[in-house]
């Protein structure tokens, strides 16, 4: 009977043991998972503020740019050109460089290398790296919003910016 009671008291306290197991393990699990949903939140929130300091860029860029061709506009008048040339002449000029630049996207090739990519476009605007991914995304704001994707440090797309 005694023997019985001992085996029975082993095979309870096997079991209790076994549970703790159990609940630690089910712990460890939930609290890993609430790490890496944390980890996806701050991810998120850089790529948030990310776009909103690319954007803050690009309004800044756009409003230099708008400046400049006041200041040309200003100074082709002051030379003597009528409004209709000097209209005409940036419009020349504005279409030229917007075609240097489709050039430019135009000769990108999947399988670059960034090196190649830099030496056709210039420096990027803003890079994104995802080392976890191996990958990056470099962003220009040349003529709008371009960019160039790169996986494992080889070109695998990129969207040229739509001209305007």
């Amino acid at each position: 009977m005694i023997g019985t009671i001992s085996s029975l008291l082993v095979l309870v306290i096997a079991l209790l043991l076994i549970a703790v197991d159990q609940a630690q393990s089910i712990e460890q699990a939930r609290a890993k998972a609430q790490k890496e949903a944390q980890s996806q939140q701050e991810r998120e929130q850089q790529w948030q503020a990310f776009a909103t300091q690319e954007t803050e860029k690009r309004q800044k860029a756009e409003s230099i740019v708008k400046e400049l061709y006041e200041e040309q506009s200003q100074k082709r008048m002051r030379e003597g050109d009528s409004i209709a040339q000097a209209k005409e002449t940036e419009r020349r000029e504005k279409a030229a460089s917007i075609e240097r630049e489709k050039a430019k996207w135009n000769s990108l090739l999947a399988g670059m290398s960034p090196q190649q990519v830099q030496s056709i476009l210039g420096r990027p605007d803003g890079v994104n790296n995802n080392e976890y991914l191996q990958s990056a995304t470099w962003h220009y704001h040349h003529f709008g919003i371009g960019y160039v994707s790169f996986s494992h440090r080889v070109v695998d797309g990129w969207s040229a910016p739509l001209y305007y």
